[in-house]
C-alpha cells in the first residue's frame, strides 16, 4: 500500500476547514519540514499558528509525524501545541495507518 496525494496545495494555510469538511476529513497527519515550516527551521510562522488554531477550533484532530529525532520534533510540536511522533519511518504505510488510528 502506498499513499498518493489527491490534492496539492502551495501552502498549508490554503487547506481550509471548509475544504476538509467537504472531503470528509476528520484529522490531519502533519509533517514539520517543508509543510509547517522550512527545512530545518525551528520557527513556526504566525500564519501557520493561526491556521492551526482555526483547524483545532473547527474540531479537527491533528498530530505532527516526523522522521526527525525527538530533539527536533518535540520543541516544534510544543510551539504548535500538538502531539507528535518522532522517527516515524515515513512513508511506511504501516506506521502512518497506526498513527492515523490514534486521531
Amino acid at each position: 500500500m502506498s499513499f498518493i496525494p489527491d490534492y496539492y496545495f502551495n501552502r498549508i494555510e490554503e487547506i481550509t476547514p471548509a475544504i476538509l469538511k467537504k472531503l470528509g476529513i476528520k484529522g490531519l497527519v502533519l509533517d514539520i519540514d517543508n509543510t509547517l515550516t522550512l527545512d530545518f527551521s525551528p520557527d513556526v510562522s504566525e500564519s501557520v499558528l493561526a491556521w492551526l488554531a482555526e483547524i483545532k477550533k473547527e474540531g479537527f484532530a491533528a498530530i505532527i509525524v516526523s522522521n526527525n529525532s525527538a530533539e527536533r520534533a518535540e520543541p516544534f510540536a510544543e510551539k504548535c501545541a500538538l502531539p507528535f511522533v518522532a522517527r516515524a519511518k515515513k512513508p511506511s504505510a504501516r506506521s502512518l495507518l497506526a498513527i492515523g488510528e490514534t486521531l
